[in-house]
């Protein structure tokens, strides 16, 4: 399918070298409740690390568990991949609070024939997904992350830098009032400062210590005002 990304992925394949947001697995099984649980930790951690879109390939062993006398890619096809999408979604609801989105593709690897799965995760501003029911090495309240190239229990940190994802959509919106303002106002009538100084220093004490800096510059920055950051707040 055109819409896999071959070229992202394809030197993580061929090496069996994973990234922290690309993960390889020989098969993922969702018809059991371990197998549900197992897929949902995977995912979850790869949606809880920053950076863009995650990937899980499905049909390839990874560097690691790859042997002289054994085959390195021995693919994987489900016969219903849309069945198969919706019990990935099913697992994700039973073990994940909030829940996700995922999405399902299933293509032959370029120059060899060889089916895989894939499995995207798209970037998700609903973090942190938290663990709703217990299984297995799964218990209520847990976070997991990708660190590196393996899944590990979220730190105190790690929490923090997630929860600023929820602040996203209010700083965008933000930014469309401020600008819509901006554009319709006489800029002769316009006192830009005091109006960007006042809806600025309200949106800097609402956010969160660790973000506020960066999000009032990149406030000011669309409004091509960055030098006002230094004199109002006197950041570097």
């Amino acid at each position: 399918m055109s819409d896999i990304p071959w070229e992202v992925l394809s030197t993580v394949i061929d090496t069996g070298d994973e990234e922290q947001k690309i993960e390889l697995k020989e098969r993922i099984d969702c018809s059991s409740r371990p197998g549900r649980a197992v897929f949902a930790k995977d995912a979850a951690a790869i949606a809880n690390t920053g950076g863009g879109v995650g990937y899980i390939v499905v049909g390839v062993v990874d560097a690691r568990h790859r042997t002289p006398d054994a085959a390195w890619m021995p693919g994987f096809q489900v016969p219903d991949p849309d069945e198969f999408h919706r019990q990935m979604g099913e697992a994700i609801e039973r073990f994940i609070e909030p829940p996700f989105e995922v999405w399902y593709r299933q293509a032959s690897y370029p120059g060899t024939g060889v089916g895989l799965g894939v499995v995207v995760i798209p970037v998700s501003q609903r973090r942190p997904h938290v663990v709703r029911n217990d299984e297995a090495d799964l218990y209520v309240g847990q976070i997991f992350v990708r660190r590196g190239t393996r899944v590990a229990v979220a730190s105190r940190q790690d929490v923090v830098e997630m929860c600023g994802d929820y602040w996203l959509p209010s700083v965008e919106d933000q930014k469309r009032t401020l600008l819509e303002v901006y554009r319709e106002t006489d800029r002769d009538a316009l006192d830009f400062k005091h109006i960007a100084e006042s809806a600025c220093r309200r949106l800097y004490h609402a956010l969160p210590t660790k973000t506020r800096s960066k999000v009032v510059k990149e406030i000011l920055r669309t409004f091509q005002r960055e030098d006002l950051a230094q004199e109002w707040f006197r950041e570097g």
